[in-house]
């Protein structure tokens, strides 16, 4: 299994509150899970799955179908895919008279589902487990078990990360074995996580959280602090939503300024060659810029000052995965080979 690099000791935390929140909808039965797709919002309910139009000024909910807890949603070809206590499920939206068919029973409280092609991966009980969606009758197979009670998931390349607690987990999808540590810790109950791009947002006990895996410090942002259980996070467009237990509502905020892989200093520099052995390089610098190198851990390794296309060394850098920070905010991931 390849190595997993531990951000534990090096997260810092950096905490701010946005003031941005916009009520969505309100007057819901207990919000659980969210899944947007176009210009449509669907909300997994205690007792239905709902959707809503997000281009309207005032939404109203519209029933999709019933649901028994329905922590997990997720759609493909036209067909929502979703989690009940003891089940999956789906429903064919794009038939004229939809009906709920069970795709598996028998579970162990499934709670969140993710797809990678034909693959759905599934928490339940203490362990991960899949099944092909594409088959007539699908067998369930546990990916890894004895993890504990694993709770949101989600895929990012052959990587799937879970929650668990206070911390987040990854499993190597092309050779699966349980972790042993977390890749992101000293968090408070994870709920729910979703990735956009290199940031992942984190929904935690009363706060959305965001950590850029790109940033070589691992800094972790509370972008909204004072929201119970927001169980279900979505993300469309510029815009993050998030369910609120206690006021049964969703809410959102804007996410679009969030950013710090570019800076107005320097748009347009990549880091080059990548993987690389002797040494690399930026261009389009429109300065000289200091930098710093860390590794992977989030240890110091070099620092320097560069202009545009000036050669970097890294030669005697182990082998294995950097991180370059400019003082100007833009962060650059390299291997060295």
């Amino acid at each position: 299994m390849k190595k997993i690099y531990i951000l534990t000791a090096f997260i810092i935390l950096n905490c701010i509150t946005l003031t941005a929140q916009i009520d969505i909808v309100s007057g819901l039965n207990t919000p659980l899970s969210l899944l947007s797709n176009g210009n449509d919002l669907y909300i997994g309910e205690e007792g239905m799955i709902s959707k809503i139009d997000l281009t309207q000024s005032n939404p109203t909910t519209e029933e999709v179908c019933y649901a028994n807890a329905p922590f997990g949603l997720v759609l493909k070809d036209g067909i929502l895919y979703f989690t009940q206590r003891d089940r999956i499920s789906k429903i064919n939206l794009r038939a004229v008279s939809p009906i709920v068919e069970d795709i598996t029973t028998g579970l162990n409280a499934p709670y969140d589902i993710a797809l990678k092609g034909n693959d759905l991966y599934f928490s339940q009980g203490q362990k991960i487990s899949k099944i092909d969606i594409s088959a007539a009758t699908p067998t369930v197979i546990d990916l890894v078990q004895g993890i504990g009670f694993p709770t949101g998931i989600a895929i990012k390349d052959n990587d799937l990360y879970y929650g668990k607690n206070d911390n987040i987990y990854v499993i190597d999808l092309n050779n699966p074995e349980p972790p042993t540590n977390p890749v992101i810790s000293g968090l408070d109950n994870v709920l729910d996580f979703v990735f956009n791009g290199n940031d992942l947002f984190i929904s935690q006990y009363n706060k959305i959280s965001k950590l850029d895996l790109n940033d070589p410090t691992h800094t972790i942002t509370d972008l909204f602090n004072g929201v119970t259980y927001p169980w279900g996070i979505a993300i469309s467009g510029d815009d993050l939503y998030f369910t609120d237990e206690d006021n049964d509502k969703v809410s959102k905020i804007n996410i679009s300024t969030l950013s710090i892989d570019k800076t107005p200093d320097a748009p347009n520099a990549t880091l080059y060659p990548v993987p690389s052995s002797g040494s690399i390089r930026i261009s389009e610098l429109t300065k000289t810029e200091h930098y710093t190198i860390y590794n992977s851990l989030g240890k110091k390794i070099n620092s320097g000052v560069i202009s545009s296309n000036q050669n970097i060394d890294i030669q005697n850098f182990y082998i294995g995965i950097y991180y370059l920070k400019l003082n100007s905010g833009s962060a650059f991931k390299f291997i060295k080979k």
